[in-house]
């Protein structure tokens, strides 16, 4: 069995099965009674509150969580997958107690779609590109704020959510700064493939945000917000990571006006993504788990 966000059922349903007992942790829910560790709707979480959080977040109790349910049901569990370091590590933090290990193994992506001929591009000018939810934890409100100062190049913003209303009102008067809505996944290939870099702002904790395998699986480079798995995934490799909206914008104005750092880190952006990201990669590593699990040694080196 493979436990994938069980919440709505509990944690009782990781000790339906007996056979093999996997669990993803797409989210911080086993350490965290509203899953993203986004403490009063407006920062990180750096330290547990959990039921003064809650009662803010408007969640109903879960009482579950005081009286050692969890930890028993994690006894049946064989072995936990982060999709990153950081989320590993940042369940260990905040207290995780299980005795099967965690083991690393990203996510994936499938293959983009053969690049069309003409390869037209879909905006006039440059741009840079979000691709995600308008939602406060993803950060489309920093960036939003940078743009209103930095106009050398457009920013187009993919997705929708509960602060569309006031990020459009925050970019009234300034033209350069483009709201599209809900995308189809065929012209978010074709947007990624030809922006200067794809954006991730995120002022929450992502587990392992597919945005950064979709645009360098399209050899585009990725300019992050440095919190989360964000660092683990793009130093060294196929982006940049900033603090503050002064590196923003020199991280900015770095890809924008330099096309051989832009293709250099475009191009290991594709390698990372062939060697690590992919369906095979990951299915792989996937078996050689389950079958180490199997083995009388249970190695997990």
């Amino acid at each position: 069995m493979h436990a994938h966000n069980p919440s709505l059922i509990g944690p009782s349903a990781l000790s339906y099965s007996t056979a093999l007992t996997l669990y993803t942790m797409h989210e911080h829910w086993l350490v965290c009674p509203t899953h993203v560790l986004w403490r009063y709707d407006r920062e990180p979480c750096p330290a547990r509150q959990c039921t003064r959080c809650q009662l803010h977040a408007r969640r109903p109790p879960q009482l579950w969580r005081h009286f050692g349910v969890l930890e028993r049901a994690l006894n049946h569990v064989d072995a936990f997958i982060a999709p990153s370091l950081f989320t590993r590590d940042k369940h260990l933090e905040m207290g995780l107690k299980v005795r099967a290990p965690i083991v690393h193994i990203p996510n994936f992506l499938p293959a983009p779609r053969p690049v069309p001929t003409p390869d037209v591009p879909p905006h006039p000018r440059p741009y840079f590109l979000y691709v995600g939810r308008l939602e406060r934890i993803k950060g489309a409100h920093t960036i939003v704020e940078a743009f209103t100062k930095y106009g050398k190049a457009d920013l187009l913003l993919a997705g929708a959510g509960s602060e569309s209303a006031q990020l459009q009102l925050q970019a009234a008067g300034h033209p350069h700064i483009h709201f599209l809505g809900h995308t189809p996944f065929a012209r978010l290939e074709a947007l990624m493939r030809h922006a200067i870099a794809v954006l991730v702002p995120s002022v929450g904790f992502e587990v392992f945000p597919t945005t950064v395998l979709e645009a360098n699986a399209q050899g585009t480079p990725v300019i992050g917000h440095r919190l989360g798995p964000l660092p683990e995934m793009l130093d060294g490799r196929g982006g940049l990571t900033y603090s503050g909206e002064e590196e923003l914008v020199a991280c900015l104005e770095r890809v924008r006006t330099d096309a051989a750092l832009r293709r250099a880190l475009g191009q290991r952006g594709r390698e990372v993504y062939l060697a690590e990201w992919t369906e095979e990669r990951h299915m792989a590593r996937y078996f050689d788990l389950i079958d180490t699990l199997s083995s009388e040694t249970r190695s997990f080196a």
